[in-house]
């Protein structure tokens, strides 16, 4: 998913929603999409992204908005390897657990082959900060 957040003096946020547009999209059309909201809506004060490559295409439409991450534009992603802060410090992030998803995720599996009448698993990770 790609949410923009809008907000005076910092609050309260507002979550817009891009329908057509996540983090599988390709980075071009990601930059676009980010460069098209802060063209249309000024008061744009973050931007959450699910992938390192959403953060960084947001990242590129922003700077060349001419506005600088961190203080004009926050900028939020999950990654499962620390880059997004070598790449910029002040982008915010939470560490994806890969190694937790997928061990859940295969027991899920073996559980729907050996007990398909049980209701499927479910999990919520809770990240650290």
């Amino acid at each position: 998913r790609l949410y923009v957040v809008c907000c005076i003096n910092r609050l309260p946020w507002v979550l817009i929603r891009h329908e057509g547009t996540d983090s599988d999209s390709p980075a071009a059309e990601i930059e676009a999409v980010v460069a098209r909201h802060l063209c249309d809506t000024p008061k744009i004060c973050g931007v959450i992204c699910a992938s390192t490559t959403s953060a960084m295409a947001a990242v590129s439409a922003i700077e060349d908005a001419g506005l600088f991450v961190g203080k004009d534009v926050d900028v939020f992603s999950k990654e499962a390897i620390p880059f997004l802060k070598r790449f910029r410090k002040p982008i915010l992030t939470v560490h994806e657990d890969v190694e937790t998803a997928g061990n859940f995720l295969a027991k899920a599996v073996m559980q729907r082959i050996t007990d398909p009448t049980k209701p499927p698993m479910q999990g919520l990770e809770t990240p650290n900060f």
